[in-house]
């Protein structure tokens, strides 16, 4: 079974069909769009990005909650986290960029996204600024991409990272795994943020829309990503339903643990939500960051090690100290 959904199609055809040509009135409706939601964009990276509720309490984002919950009491406790290197922010930047444009895409295509930086909390301990909720999905764009009356958008920038070809055998990572194991499996931190965002927002469904950093062309032979398969090597799009059990047997819960120890002072469990069975898994070496992304925490998550490349292991493991010393 391919994961996916058809807006992927139908916005790389925009691409194909209007893509930098100024006489098509639809490649000026984009670069309006993309216009307007730079202005905003610019605004929004100029000032210090901080996770406020409406009532002005400082909370967790959302964008973190499958990964360490120890990481984000860290740092809500007030630990600085280790300077990323340059190409990192560049990195971080460049994707902020590419997100924007599937925005700018998905209304040239007739989708109608609003509210896009509205705020989304989960009362006590999280808020977040959505990426917009699409409106009336199923009147929009192709009808055979159609979608529920109200669908929550999620928009992740990606890579083909290690992904190629040799021979016959192609190697799928990162973007071009993501038809063949589905977002939960493959990504559960964007699975868990759009759960939590859903929560939030009273919304039965969710689009994560992934678009792409960088491209293989290579792939447009693979069953799973050229036309057989996702119809796009730069566009991913899966509709995500609401899993109110997962939320409150597991994010709430999970979560509100965290919030109790970081309102307390404390880094508190190091939890990380195992995207293949949906259940958080409590890292049995927090701030293990001498074994690079193996160990017995990548055997606990099933992926890989989280600390390998945390930018607060340090603190984390001061942290560790000072409670053993209490």
């Amino acid at each position: 079974m391919l994961y996916g959904h058809p807006i992927a199609r139908e916005l790389e055809a925009f691409w194909k069909n209007h893509g930098q040509q100024p006489s098509h009135p639809e490649w000026q409706a984009y670069v309006n769009e993309y216009k307007t939601i730079m202005t905003a964009k610019l605004q929004e990276i100029s000032e210090e990005h901080t996770n406020i509720a409406p009532d002005g309490t400082h909370r967790f984002g959302m964008s973190g909650a499958g990964g360490c919950t120890r990481k984000a009491a860290l740092k809500f406790i007030g630990h600085k986290p280790e300077p990323f290197s340059g190409s990192t922010l560049f990195t971080f930047a460049l994707g902020h960029m590419v997100e924007i444009m599937g925005i700018a895409t998905l209304r040239a295509c007739g989708y109608n996204v609003d509210g896009t930086q509205s705020v989304v909390t989960i009362d006590p301990f999280m808020a977040s600024a959505s990426d917009g909720v699409i409106q009336d999905g199923e009147l929009s764009g192709d009808v055979s991409a159609g979608l529920p009356s109200s669908t929550i958008l999620s928009v992740k920038s990606a890579a083909y990272k290690m992904s190629g070809k040799r021979g016959n055998t192609f190697t799928r990572r990162g973007f071009t795994e993501l038809p063949f194991e589905g977002v939960r499996k493959a990504q559960p931190s964007w699975w868990a943020q759009l759960q939590a965002e859903m929560h939030g927002a009273g919304i039965q469904y969710g689009l994560v829309l992934a678009v792409s950093k960088d491209i293989v062309k290579v792939f447009e032979d693979d069953p799973y990503m050229g036309e057989a398969g996702n119809g796009s090597l730069t566009f991913y799009a899966e509709l995500i339903e609401y899993d109110p059990i997962f939320c409150e047997t597991e994010l709430i819960p999970i979560w509100q643990q965290a919030w109790d120890s970081a309102t307390d002072g404390k880094a508190g469990v190091a939890w990380y939500l195992r995207g293949d069975t949906a259940q958080y898994v409590r890292l049995p070496v927090p701030g293990d960051d001498k074994v690079g992304w193996g160990g017995k925490n990548k055997d606990a998550t099933g992926s890989f090690n989280p600390c390998g490349g945390c930018e607060v292991s340090t603190a984390c493991k001061v942290e560790l100290s000072r409670d053993y010393r209490r």
